[in-house]
């Protein structure tokens, strides 16, 4: 009879779930700790993420700008470049003066890209974009193409009988200076030092 009650109190015996809900609560406590440390690593580098696309966002923004200030003075000393050839080439002096400007840009993001072009009247070039393997080429065909128009000025002249030096185009070369690498000026001064020595009247 007593092992028959024993056997009925330990059925009816309340579980003590004490240990099983500390284990489970460790446990949701290990993966809480888990989930909020990778939020916090995510988070991070979400973070650092937009403050690097906000970073780039502003270098583009300084570097547009500073595209658009040099394109803004370009187009202005262009505009400048050619109400002066008005002025020479007007009836001011009889139109016996021509201004070559000579522009040698190049881009700030990579100072091996520049581009070769002139502005002068009745001159048609189109405009050279070179880098430092093909630089002599580029300037050689800016050469060819600046002999080429003094040559047509003088055979106009001759042909109308205008032989005597006093009679003569002045053709004065000009090399703008702004934006422009300094070996190419320097190269663009000799070109036009060598156009002086071979052609009268051209400054």
């Amino acid at each position: 009879m007593r092992k028959k009650k024993q056997r009925r109190e330990a059925q009816t015996a309340p579980i003590d779930l004490t240990s099983l809900l500390d284990i489970i609560f460790i446990f949701l406590f290990a993966v809480i700790i888990s989930n909020a440390r990778v939020t916090k690593a995510e988070t991070g580098r979400a973070k650092e993420t937009a403050q690097k696309a906000e970073a780039e966002r502003r270098e583009m923004e300084e570097k547009l700008t500073k595209t658009q200030q040099k394109n803004f003075i370009l187009e202005a000393e262009n505009a400048a470049n050619k109400e002066l050839r008005k002025v020479y080439e007007g009836e001011v002096i009889g139109g016996r003066v021509r201004v070559v400007t000579i522009y040698c840009t190049y881009d700030p993001e990579n100072l091996a890209k520049r581009r070769l072009s002139v502005d002068a009247m009745d001159l048609s070039f189109e405009p050279i974009d070179f880098q430092n393997e093909n630089r002599e080429t580029a300037f050689s065909r800016l050469s060819q193409a600046l002999s080429s128009y003094i040559k047509e000025i003088r055979t106009s002249e001759e042909s109308k009988g205008l032989r005597n030096k006093s009679e003569q185009t002045l053709i004065v070369l000009h090399c703008n200076k702004e934006t422009i690498l300094r070996r190419d000026k320097e190269r663009i001064d000799a070109l036009i030092e060598t156009l002086e020595g071979q052609f009268s009247g051209v400054y």
